[in-house]
């Protein structure tokens, strides 16, 4: 007989969860690949649940949706921590795959100390490798609208806070 193929998905409780969790079953599904959830606490979602590879490896995680923004604006600033394979951690880790690819590392590494000139070219070959690897599925399930109208005053947006309004 036919092996049907699995994959479990950690949960953290919240609606959105549910949400992603529902897709994905449906959507895999249709390809024959039954997805089951396994909840977890909330409150260590991101350090010892998902954030430690030795549980994703105990608990046979094998797809997790998780968000993250880039810190500043440059290739390092948005996949250093959640892709450099110097960035795998115990527990708090970020790259939730634990992604160590050579190629990507240095790719990484060579941004840091590029000029501005070969930042784009650098950046496309990190791309299409991330991609050649199928590690991650970019998505972006919520659509955020700024409006800021010139009468607008006391307010600035701060970038580190993914440009939400912080009234003075």
């Amino acid at each position: 007989s036919a092996i049907t193929p699995q994959a479990t998905i950690p949960l953290a409780g919240s609606v959105t969860d549910e949400q992603v969790f529902a897709a994905v079953q449906e959507s895999l599904a249709r390809v024959g690949i039954t997805v089951t959830a396994k909840p977890g606490e909330q409150s260590v979602y991101y350090t010892t649940w998902v954030g430690s590879p030795q549980n994703l490896t105990d608990q046979k995680l094998g797809l997790l949706a998780a968000g993250w923004g880039n810190d500043f604006p440059s290739l390092n600033g948005m996949f250093r921590s959640i892709v450099h394979g110097d960035s795998i951690l115990p527990t708090g880790n970020s790259n939730y795959a634990s992604v160590n690819d050579d190629q990507l590392d240095q790719l990484l590494d060579d941004s840091l100390r590029a000029p501005l000139e070969q930042q784009e070219q650098i950046g496309q070959q990190f791309n299409h490798r991330l991609m050649d690897l199928a590690v991650m599925l970019p998505t972006r399930f919520t659509k955020d609208v700024y409006y800021r109208s010139p009468r607008l005053t006391n307010v600035y947006s701060f970038y580190a806070f993914f440009g939400l309004y912080d009234v003075v």
